[in-house]
C-alpha cells in the first residue's frame, strides 16, 4: 500500500518537470530501484495507470532498473552480493554486515515530448517578391511540421 504515495509523487515531480520543459507528453520515466528496496513495480505500475489517467503522463512507460544488492562485511570487510537474500558472508562467515547498494528508488529521468518553435522565412510560390512568415515546429526526432501561411492572393 505504501507504493500509491510514491506513485503520486513521482507523478507530481514528472508533471512539474514537463510543464518546466514546456513538454506535450510525457512518454517514460525511468526509475532506478535496488533490490532491497521494498517497492514493488508492479504495484507502482497499477497505481501510475489509475493517477495518470488524463494527464500529459497518461500513456508514459515506466522503466525500471534494477540495482543490485552489495554488502560488506563489518567482521572482515569483505564486500560480496547476497544470494538468495543471505545476509552471511561468504567469506568468514560473519553475520554482521553493512549495506552498499540495492536499497535505492530513485527517478534517474524523464523522457518528454516538445516541440521548439522556430521562425521561418518563406516565399509565396506564386510571387517570389512576397515573403510570409511562417512557424515551424521541431522535435527531438527532426520531424518538421509546418504551420500552414496565410494564403497570399497572386499579385
Amino acid at each position: 500500500m505504501h507504493e500509491l504515495p510514491v506513485t503520486q509523487s513521482l507523478l507530481k515531480i514528472a508533471l512539474d518537470h514537463a510543464e518546466k520543459a514546456n513538454a506535450k507528453q510525457i512518454t517514460a520515466l525511468n526509475i532506478v530501484m535496488g533490490e532491497l528496496a521494498s517497492m514493488v513495480d508492479d504495484s507502482i505500475q497499477f497505481y501510475w495507470e489509475v493517477i495518470a489517467k488524463d494527464t500529459i503522463a497518461e500513456k508514459a512507460t515506466l522503466n525500471f532498473r534494477r540495482v543490485p544488492a552489495e554488502l560488506q562485511c563489518m567482521t572482515c570487510f569483505h564486500k560480496y552480493h547476497p544470494t538468495d537474500k543471505e545476509l552471511i558472508c561468504p567469506q568468514c562467515k560473519g553475520v554482521g554486515a553493512k549495506i552498499i547498494a540495492g536499497e535505492e528508488f530513485a527517478l534517474e529521468s524523464i523522457d518528454v515530448e516538445y516541440y521548439v518553435i522556430a521562425r521561418a522565412t518563406v516565399f509565396a510560390r506564386s510571387n517570389l517578391h512576397k515573403r510570409q512568415d511562417c512557424f515551424v515546429a521541431i522535435t527531438p526526432r527532426n520531424d518538421r511540421r509546418i504551420t500552414p501561411c496565410p494564403k497570399t492572393s497572386p499579385s
